[in-house]
C-alpha cells in the first residue's frame, strides 16, 4: 500500500500543485528570456518632473534626470541629477536645492516585476540636499538594504519602461 497517496484527493492535489509549479517555472523562464536582453548592458536616461502641492498653497518641484547603467542585468547603478525647488503661495521661489545622488543596486526579475536592493548610496559633488529630501522626492527607499518593487514593461519590443503597478512612468528607448 502506498501511504503517500492514501486517497485520490491527495493525488489530485499533488497533480494540481505540480501543474502550478511547472506553469510558474515556465512563465518565469519566458519572462526572463524576453526581458533579459533589455536589462543586460543597458544605459538609460530619462527625465522626471514631480510636483507636490501643500495645504498652505505652496508647491515643491523635483526636476531632474535619472541615469541607469547595468552591464549584467543583475547589478547596476542609478544616478539622479537635478534640483528640488520650493515655491511660495504666490509662485515665488523660496529655495532651490541641487541634488546629485547615486545608488548601486542588485536586482532580480520576478514575472513582470523588478525587485531591487540598494547596496550602496553616494552623494556626488555639488549635492546640497538632505537624505530626507532625497527620500521624499527622488529615491523613496534611499538607504542601504532598501528594497524597491517596480513594474517592468516592454513596449513595442523596443522600449523598456518601469513604474508602480500597471503604470509605465519612466521609459527608456
Amino acid at each position: 500500500m502506498n501511504l503517500m497517496f492514501s486517497t485520490p484527493i491527495r493525488k489530485n492535489y499533488l497533480i494540481i500543485l505540480c501543474a502550478i509549479s511547472v506553469t510558474f517555472i515556465s512563465f518565469s523562464a519566458v519572462s526572463w528570456y524576453r526581458v533579459r536582453p533589455f536589462l543586460a548592458n543597458t544605459e538609460c536616461r530619462t527625465t522626471l518632473h514631480y510636483y507636490e502641492t501643500h495645504p498652505d498653497a505652496t508647491l515643491t518641484l523635483a526636476s531632474g534626470e535619472y541615469r541607469s547603467h547595468s552591464k549584467s542585468g543583475l547589478y547596476g547603478k542609478l544616478s539622479y541629477g537635478g534640483r528640488i525647488i520650493n515655491y511660495g503661495s504666490q509662485g515665488e521661489i523660496l529655495d532651490m536645492v541641487p541634488v546629485y545622488r547615486e545608488l548601486d543596486f542588485r536586482m532580480e526579475v520576478k514575472f513582470h516585476r523588478i525587485v531591487s536592493e540598494i547596496t550602496a548610496t553616494n552623494r556626488r559633488l555639488g549635492d546640497r540636499s538632505t537624505d530626507e529630501q532625497v527620500r521624499n522626492y527622488i529615491f523613496p527607499t534611499y538607504s542601504v538594504g532598501g528594497i524597491n518593487n517596480t513594474g517592468l514593461f516592454v513596449l513595442n519590443d523596443k522600449s523598456l519602461a518601469t513604474g508602480p503597478e500597471h503604470l509605465p512612468r519612466l521609459i527608456c528607448k
